[in-house]
């Protein structure tokens, strides 16, 4: 029995359309390998219908099912084992002081393009 689940992103702080976006990525990636397969299958019972069946084609359509079968599952366990890595850090920190380490270490070099009343 399928349950419905609901998520509330809005106190994680994710921009809303960036997530929609990325997530209609994420499904237009399994859903492509999925109509493949389908698309296969129906193929092959297309060429067993026929007298004499096409057994050849039906062996390639059942290789290429199980290919694009398998490409799906590797885009889920890819997708999956995003979701268990760590989650991003929520500190915050100095963005000035951080770009302002590097302009620092640009001041000891004569060839630096910065003017000694530019920086503060």
């Amino acid at each position: 029995m399928l349950k419905k689940y609901s998520v509330d992103w809005s106190g994680i702080g994710i921009n809303k359309v960036s997530m929609m976006a990325e997530l209609a990525a994420l499904l237009n990636e399994v859903a492509h390998p999925l109509g493949s397969a389908r698309n296969y299958a129906c193929a092959a019972q297309n060429f067993m219908d026929m007298r004499p069946p096409h057994l050849g084609e039906v062996k390639e359509a059942l290789s290429s099912i199980v290919v694009n079968v398998d490409r799906a599952g590797e885009i889920i366990d890819r997708i999956s084992e995003d979701m268990k890595k760590t989650p991003s850090r929520k500190e915050r920190f100095d963005l000035n002081a951080t770009v302002h380490v590097p302009i620092q270490g640009d001041r000891s070099t004569p060839t630096s393009r910065f003017k000694s009343d530019d920086r503060s």
